[in-house]
């Protein structure tokens, strides 16, 4: 397909295809060739109803040379005439090869779009050769990549192959990022680092060196940590001594048995664990476990999960964990013997295998649909004292309940209004059907209209007094 213009609205629309694939997990990642796209343009303004007295679509500068530094191109979309969509979904949408305004013409859906705009953008060749002295990154590859520590290795055009290696040349231009294009084993400590991936499906391995303080983006984690980390947009699975953040990563079970946990949480944490956002890889499969570890006072949170989620070893009235649920089941099995797990958000369902563990869920909402929050497979009545729960039920009847008193008092207060307005309407004699009726009787005159009298007194010193009857 090809980009096609709604030429009375002005609206160029971009099909995903046009794009090309960088990545599927954890987060779809896109290209869109700019130059490509204004080939496309130019070709739309030539046809037959692109010379139909529109305005040209777009200006383009390319490539440029400026006192040896060689300049990309510009891309400018006239945006008092013209705005963009990209066809809708939950994709990342990268502008490459020049900079653009697009950004700023884009009608606003699920696409992710991510400009590479810099003021001063050179091609990559230049940014590899010219700039690496500022870049703040030392990249690895462990398939094309060279061993040693010597001028140039590190850099996009020359990866380096070994973590040791890696790590020595960070350490000597003070750079604290490392960008892979290949799967890479962590047997070097990493204390403070952040590490990103420059290509798609690559594997992280954790072997229990120090990791304090790292951060890891857009990358598939395993293994064994050792230090507080941060996990961005990353998939998980089988990662064991969790301690830190994951934040929109996508939680895969496979290929572990169903009763093996996806993370397991260190007997010692520095900061209590918690998951933001992150959701169920595989809904078709084997849904994810964690396991809260063997820790005696483990503190918890699975804050806007989505999809399914199994708990393991909630096995100390100290233990706690904090469910903010957005849809799907929470899974509690027999080794939840003890602690609280506190339930709250919309949506979904907590399934009790054998747990008797305490479940709070007064502020957790299931739909009217559902089968309420409480569903069993091996136990046939809820622990009635370890349970404090509000059945799907008894929501909808508490909410029907403040909607019917917020109605009623809105009802009386129109009501109240309405009926000021048209007394106010027949006072002033607009309302034929109801005329008012004057009466008078010495100095007092006296208005009827409705069921209301108004007496006006003649005081006889230029004044009168205006009341109504009760």
């Amino acid at each position: 397909m090809a980009p096609t213009i709604d030429w009375p609205s002005g609206v160029i629309t971009i099909p995903k295809s046009d794009s090309s694939l960088i990545q599927t997990s954890p987060i779809e990642r896109r290209s869109l060739d700019l130059a490509q796209l204004i080939l496309d343009i130019r070709a739309l303004e030539a046809s037959e109803d692109g010379r139909g007295g529109f305005p040209l679509v777009a200006s383009y500068t390319s490539e440029s040379t400026l006192s040896g530094t060689v300049f990309a191109p510009q891309l400018r979309i006239r945006e008092e005439y013209y705005s963009v969509t990209f066809e809708n979904g939950p994709y990342q949408l990268v502008l490459s090869g020049a900079n653009s305004n697009i950004s700023d013409v884009q009608n606003l859906n699920e696409v992710q779009v991510i400009p590479q705009n810099s003021a001063g953008l050179v091609s990559l060749t230049e940014i590899n050769n010219a700039l690496k002295s500022v870049n703040d990154t030392v990249y690895y590859d462990a398939i094309t990549g060279t061993s040693g520590t010597g001028s140039g290795v590190g850099q996009p055009d020359r990866p380096s192959n070994d973590l040791a290696d890696v790590i020595a040349i960070a350490s000597r231009d003070s750079k604290r990022k490392i960008s892979i294009s290949s799967s890479l084993t962590v047997d070097e400590d990493l204390a403070g680092y952040t590490v990103v991936t420059s290509g798609t499906n690559n594997l992280l391995t954790l072997t229990g060196t120090d990791v304090t303080g790292l951060s890891v983006e857009d990358l598939m984690v395993t293994g064994v940590q050792n230090g507080v980390a941060r996990f961005y947009t990353c998939s998980v699975g089988n990662l064991t001594d969790f301690d830190g953040q994951m934040r929109t990563c996508g939680l895969a079970q496979s290929p572990l048995p169903q009763t093996s946990a996806t993370i397991t949480i260190a007997d010692t944490t520095t900061q209590d664990p918690r998951l933001i956002n992150c959701f169920e890889s595989d809904p078709s499969g084997l849904y994810p476990v964690i396991d809260l570890g063997g820790g005696t006072s483990t503190q918890f949170a699975l804050i806007g999960y989505q999809g399914r989620i199994g708990l393991q070893n909630i096995n100390n009235a100290n233990k706690r964990v904090e469910i903010n649920l957005s849809g799907g089941q929470v899974f509690l099995d027999s080794s939840c013997t003890a602690g609280t797990v506190v339930l709250d958000g919309y949506g979904g369902s907590i399934v009790l295998n054998g747990a008797t563990c305490t479940v709070e869920s007064a502020n957790f909402i299931s739909p009217a649909s559902g089968s309420g929050a409480f569903t069993e497979d091996d136990r046939t009545t809820l622990n009635a004292a370890n349970t404090n729960s509000q059945t799907s039920a008894t929501n909808t009847a508490i909410l029907a309940s403040r909607l019917t008193t917020a109605r009623a008092a809105a009802l009386d207060l129109l009501q109240d209004v309405s009926d000021r307005v048209r007394r106010l309407w027949q006072k002033l004699g607009l309302d034929a059907a109801n005329p008012v009726t004057l009466t008078k009787s010495g100095n007092t005159t006296t208005e009827t209209f409705d069921d209301v009298e108004v007496r006006h007194v003649d005081n006889g010193v230029d004044s009168v007094t205006v009341t109504r009857q009760p």
